[in-house]
């Protein structure tokens, strides 16, 4: 099915319905916050009367396992998301996943299983199926923002583009782009991103606050990590890790490690660097990025049932300790890479 006859039955099913859960990966990203905020509006603008105004027997709300990272506080909307705990006895008649599968949302689940309809728009490509009443899954998206912009141009829907829709949508898709860098950007997401800018945003403020600002304790950790960063004595494997203790010493949040992985991932004749992160409770996450020919979303998943993302950049939680799953992860990723 086509994304058009896809955006024809959600709108069937939002003109029908006067409750709707948005939610998302349980940490949210950039991508993630971004292609919520721009659906609440949608969702908001679509629920309005002819005068623009909310009926107020309509609820939106944005409920993710955790609350996104303080550094998208600056987004529209962003009034519109609510801690989980506040909305566990609430009711949905509709429930959209957005940058995610179901198995990803943490806690939110019971909520989205209680909904009568669930909507999923996402982009990845290695993810676990899901048994939603609409999916929407465009693996060559560049960002789920990207798909969301396609709301605006869809006759049935009539969105106008406005000012704050435009911010939301554009920080989602340089965050996912690393500002237009990565293999999934397309002249498709050129001629979006040249028209959300047509609005007039600040695309420059926009970009400082979601891939350039960080807190002194962001920047204490990421001089952490890069002054540990390893490579395995082929070249083709490097990886940094982050400690419980790095975390204490440094006073930086769980979210301060994004965008770490980034900063030593593209290093000459480094194929495929790791991220490894102490969780506690004996777990560890690991993140994934590739240059090379290994698909690290496909490989995630050979690892865990719930890791995937994309061909170049993925992840997933394992259990272990952290000396444990560095040896077990470096070993295949050595397997496969040397065939040794």
């Amino acid at each position: 099915m086509s994304s058009y006859e896809i955006l024809k039955e959600i709108k069937q099913v939002v003109d029908k319905s006067r409750s709707f859960l948005i939610t998302g990966q349980d940490k949210p990203d950039g991508d993630s916050i971004g292609a919520q905020l721009a659906l609440y509006k949608i969702l908001s603008v679509a629920k309005s009367d002819g005068r623009g105004i909310l009926d107020t027997s309509v609820i939106i709300d944005i409920v993710n396992d955790e609350l996104p990272p303080p550094r998208y506080q600056f987004l529209p909307h962003f009034y519109a998301v609510k801690p989980l705990e506040k909305v566990r006895e609430q009711r949905y008649e509709v429930g959209f996943i957005l940058d995610a599968g179901r198995d990803r949302i943490g806690e939110v689940l019971p909520l989205l299983e209680k909904c009568d309809s669930t909507i999923n728009i996402d982009h990845h490509k290695s993810r676990l199926p899901g048994n939603e009443t609409i999916p929407w899954i465009e693996p060559h998206a560049a960002a789920t923002a990207e798909m969301v912009f396609e709301f605006i141009d869809h006759p049935d829907w009539k969105i106008p583009l406005t000012l704050d829709i435009a911010e939301c949508i554009y920080a989602g898709i340089i965050f996912d782009t690393g500002s237009f860098k990565y293999s999934l950007t397309s002249p498709k997401t050129h001629r979006i991103a040249a028209r959300l800018l047509e609005t007039g945003i600040d695309a420059s403020k926009i970009s400082e606050r979601v891939l350039l600002s960080k807190s002194y304790a962001a920047v204490k950790l990421m001089a952490a990590v890069l002054s540990g960063v390893k490579r395995d004595p082929r070249g083709a494997i490097l990886w940094g890790v982050i400690t419980e203790k790095m975390l204490q010493e440094t006073g930086a949040q769980p979210s301060d490690e994004e965008g770490i992985i980034s900063q030593y991932c593209f290093t000459d004749g480094v194929e495929v660097s790791v991220l490894f992160k102490e969780m506690g409770g004996n777990k560890t996450k690991v993140s994934f990025r590739s240059r090379g020919h290994l698909d690290v979303g496909a490989f995630a998943k050979t690892l865990h049932p719930t890791g995937g993302g994309h061909e170049r950049a993925a992840g997933c939680t394992l259990d272990g300790t952290l000396k444990e799953v560095q040896q077990r992860v470096l070993k295949a990723l050595e397997r496969i890479l040397y065939n040794s």
